[in-house]
């Protein structure tokens, strides 16, 4: 079904209402008013703080908490607003008499203003539209009571005339993306109407069924959630919903769907006992801990960090829970604390700043031995953020990581040390490059990073991923990203913070750069740490040859088609087939030995490799794009 989208709402991204006499204002960001809708702008109160001082607040009433900025009522106030090229739209003119009251106006956007006592306030209702004069200025309101001024509050209506419109879905959303065997999915949809949202229902189904109806969990201003119950692996689910104001009229979502994988789940821990926010670091993945906050992100801006898009990537992929190692913590293995790397399948430190002890480098190297994995991030020669004489070339090499795990970060006097270069030297055959999260179209980036030098004479699969431009594809020297195994685990490095960078970070550091969105950055620290935690588990393979002759597939990817090849030297003419799960031949490849399938394809379907040594089967879990999930 196909949503109607009707422009019932207007946008107000990057308006601002301005305060004079006391100089306080206020910018929006991407914010939408349902016609005869309302902004509420509280002073310093959340949404629940705020309703239960006034009263709940419509499904059609936007609110906002200024967090202190606006409005500061003290008296002989006027309040202005501007659209987003500085133009004035409104402004009050009209100044409050003295505290403890609120002023009132219908929405003629004329200086007729009604003065009240504060407590006869009704933000969110009581305006009378039909004016057709967009959005305008039509409450401010003072509190009176000790400690009560954070319930201030600035009201806007938008009025577009008075007609009633169908409601509008702007958004659909599931948590996870690609939900996991016996885990419930979390369903949001943003929806809005002139009048409010009569009735919602959520509708869906499991492998092409019947259509069940859901009611919503909760409702949140304009966000709507729905739950929908676990199922097993292979399962396939369509959904959408539909939403109904007073007046009957409706909007239907697109319908949308997903596949559930298997039951692999994998606990990171990002470390944060390193001094990773050293002068314009800020190598953390949210700055509440251990847990980010909130559980569930929905956009990458929900956590607030340098690396929250690494941690919010993982979380919403399904697989993974992240947690942060905090300052005031120790790095230990096998003792009895919910932070002990015991309870994670992967340790990341980016950029350590402060030496790990002899302690701390024993529970490290204990738990790779046991099978944990650990992604190392290092820096150029010289990143001594904290001024104690110690990079981060350093502080890895100190770890023994040359000697252990045949990874060595380039220092003074060994070159590269300080390198920039977007570089495209790597192969796409490398399956912790082209993996579990797709494959990268782009470079990968280093913006002064040092180089890593491998020694397999000390560790034998010591091996290199991507190389800067002027070193050789497949030698030792100027690695950018490396790997090897360790007893039964894994580890990973990269010699530059500035890929796993996204571009933002706490309030008033700036130096920053968008690392994680350049090239195929992400893609590619993605795919490593999916590797680190032993992707063959997720149906990843790692393109090596099997024991006993037999022959296998390796994935790939050409725009927008996935790639399967089978290799068996020892195999003579092959026959390629894709089926889905009716039995319909879908693909045929007759000669070669590798076949082609649009990346379009969702679900579950069959590869038949027929050769004159036998019949092999495999099961494709198409996840969209250039993702799948490929078993025997």
């Amino acid at each position: 079904m196909i949503c109607i989208i009707l422009f019932a709402s207007i946008n107000i991204n990057n308006w601002t209402i301005k305060q004079w006499e006391s100089s306080q204002s206020y910018t929006f960001g991407n914010i939408n008013i349902p016609n005869d809708g309302y902004l509420i702008l509280g002073r310093n109160a959340t949404r629940s703080e705020f309703e239960a001082h006034w009263g709940n607040l419509g499904s059609n009433v936007v609110y906002i908490n200024s967090k202190g900025h606006c409005p500061m009522i003290n008296g002989d106030e006027t309040f202005s607003l501007y659209n987003a090229s500085g133009i004035r739209i409104d402004t009050t003119e009209h100044k409050l008499s003295g505290s403890g009251l609120c002023m009132q106006r219908d929405s003629t956007s004329v200086n007729t203003w009604n003065e009240l006592p504060y407590n006869e306030a009704n933000p969110g209702s009581g305006v009378i539209g039909g004016h057709n004069v967009g959005v305008v200025i039509t409450e401010v309101s003072d509190t009176y009571g000790s400690s009560n001024y954070i319930y201030e509050f600035i009201e806007l209506y938008y009025d577009a005339g008075g007609s009633n419109t169908p409601p509008e879905i702007n958004e659909l959303k599931r948590h996870p993306i690609n939900p996991a065997t016996n885990k419930e999915v979390i369903i949001r949809a943003e929806a809005f109407d002139n009048q409010g949202i009569f009735t919602d229902t959520l509708y869906w189904n499991v492998n092409g069924g019947i259509f069940t109806k859901e009611t919503r969990d909760s409702t949140n201003g304009s966000y709507y959630y729905y739950s929908i119950n676990p199922y097993d692996k292979g399962d396939s689910i369509e959904y959408y919903i539909s939403v109904w104001d007073d007046y009957l009229l409706s909007c239907v979502s697109d319908t949308q769907g997903y596949t559930v994988s298997d039951s692999s789940h994998f606990k990171v821990l990002f470390d944060y006992t390193k001094d990773e926010t050293a002068a314009n670091a800020d190598w953390i993945i949210d700055d509440d801990m251990p847990e980010p906050y909130p559980g569930i992100p929905w956009k990458q801006e929900d956590w607030l960090g340098a690396i929250s898009d690494w941690g919010y990537a993982l979380v919403r992929d399904g697989h993974f829970s992240v947690k942060t190692l905090p300052p005031d913590s120790s790095i230990t293995y096998g003792e009895a604390n919910p932070l002990d790397l015991s309870n994670f399948d992967l340790f990341i430190v980016c950029e350590p700043q402060i030496p790990f002890s002899f302690q701390e480098k024993t529970a490290i190297f204990n738990f790779v031995r046991d099978g944990g994995g650990l992604f190392m991030v290092g820096d150029h020669y010289g990143s001594d953020r904290n001024g104690n004489e110690w990079d981060s070339p350093r502080v890895w090499n100190d770890l023994k990581t040359t000697d252990s795990f045949g990874i060595h970060f380039n220092v003074s006097g060994e070159y590269p040390n300080d390198a920039w270069d977007l570089s495209y030297n790597y192969s796409s055959d490398d399956s912790v490059i082209e993996g579990y999260f797709g494959g990268p179209n782009d470079f990968y980036g280093y913006w002064a990073g040092t180089g890593i030098t491998l020694y397999q004479m000390n560790n034998s699969t010591a091996t290199g991923h991507v190389w800067l431009t002027p070193y050789p594809f497949g030698g030792s020297e100027g690695v950018m990203v490396a790997t090897a195994k360790f007893g039964n685990g894994r580890v990973a490095g990269t010699g530059d913070s500035s890929p796993i960078d996204d571009g933002t970070a706490t309030p008033g550091n700036s130096n920053i750069y968008d690392g994680w969105g350049a090239g195929s950055d992400s893609v590619i620290i993605l795919n490593t740490t999916a590797w680190l935690v032993n992707s063959e588990l997720m149906g990843i393979t790692e393109g090596k040859e099997r024991e006993s002759g037999e022959g296998m597939v390796v994935m790939g990817h050409s725009g927008n088609n996935l790639t399967f090849t089978y290799l068996n030297n020892g195999a003579n003419k092959i026959e390629l087939s894709i089926y889905d799960c009716l039995g319909r031949l879908i693909v045929y490849e007759g000669e070669g030995h590798s076949i082609q399938m649009s990346g379009t394809y969702h679900g579950i379907y069959f590869l038949m490799v027929n050769h004159s040594m036998g019949i092999k089967r495999y099961k494709l879990n198409l996840l969209g794009g250039s993702k799948c999930l490929l078993s025997e």
